[in-house]
């Protein structure tokens, strides 16, 4: 009989180690999810809440269809997200926006602007997704195949073997100061040099 156990799925980047050694998980008469393992030698223990289980048959939908793009997408995202601001109450600083007009990636803390291009969304409007420390990894690093694509409510990007479900944030709004405000930034990289452009609206 398979069992299904709900954690967090930051849960992945705490047990990650140099090597191969076990995980064990043991949960609670309250429901919370005890994880421990060895870093080094040095016992490590995590202690997780307990996680609504979801119904497996109600997972997201695949998207209809999915986008090819360079695999330096999953480096943009990661620097991308560490460009947003995650305690962030005004705006969605937290997010970062996809246009898919014109494969601009855009993220900003309030302080510093973020913006990428180059890469193919095959969907027309501006979407933002929550940031995520998971494009980080460094298993995501020997990665030859990246695309991605997007339902009403999800996000998709499939990395090799792995595909990451981005919940759509439909109800925070991005700074007006990238989509049409005062100023405009292009990043644009012609044989391995990188050059920005921005455009004073008058």
């Amino acid at each position: 009989m398979l069992t299904w156990l709900w954690v967090p799925f930051e849960f992945l980047a705490e047990v990650e180690g140099r090597q191969d050694d076990p995980v064990q998980l043991e949960v609670l008469g309250d429901g919370q999810v005890v994880a421990g393992w060895r870093c080094g030698g040095v016992p490590q223990v995590a202690q997780y809440d307990p996680v609504a289980a979801t119904d497996t048959d109600d997972f997201p939908e695949k998207p209809k269809k999915l986008a090819e793009n360079p695999t330096r997408l999953l480096t943009a995202l990661h620097d991308a997200m560490q460009t947003t601001d995650p305690e962030s109450y005004r705006y969605a600083l937290s997010c970062i926006q996809l246009r898919g007009t014109d494969g601009d990636m855009a993220a900003t803390d309030g302080r510093q602007l973020l913006i990428q291009n180059g890469f193919e969304f095959p969907w027309q409007d501006d979407v933002l997704i929550p940031r995520t420390k998971v494009f980080g990894r460094k298993d995501l690093a020997g990665i030859e195949s990246v695309a991605i694509g997007k339902t009403d409510d999800w996000v998709i990007v499939r990395a090799g073997p792995w595909s990451f479900y981005l919940k759509i944030e439909k109800d925070k709004m991005f700074p007006d100061g990238y989509a049409g405000g005062a100023h405009r930034f292009r990043c644009t990289c012609v044989r391995g040099v990188f050059s920005l452009a921005i455009g004073l609206k008058h």
